[in-house]
């Protein structure tokens, strides 16, 4: 009989890695202990809208959609290589 090739191939490693890492950075991401919060903020208060205040309300606030969302680009970018590499190939 034939046999299966395994789905991964050699790059289960570093796959399961990737995976376990992403889990890592969202479970740290969500406990609040770990993200700065206001009152561990400097005592200055930036003008709304600038590059500081953005960044601020960026990984505090909202660090994990953040991470959510960088995570859905990066899907994205692995999917177009794949369709292009899939397109040259044919």
């Amino acid at each position: 009989g034939e046999t299966a090739e395994p789905r991964f191939g050699a790059h289960w490693p570093l796959c399961a890695a990737a995976g376990f890492g992403f889990a890592a950075l969202a479970w740290f991401a969500r406990d609040p202990g770990l993200v700065p919060t206001a009152e561990h903020a400097a005592a200055t208060d930036p003008s709304p809208g600038s590059l500081s205040a953005v960044g601020h309300a960026l990984f505090t606030q909202f660090t994990l959609p953040f991470e959510i969302a960088s995570l859905i680009l990066l899907a994205a970018i692995v999917g177009a290589v794949v369709v292009a590499k899939r397109r040259a190939g044919a």
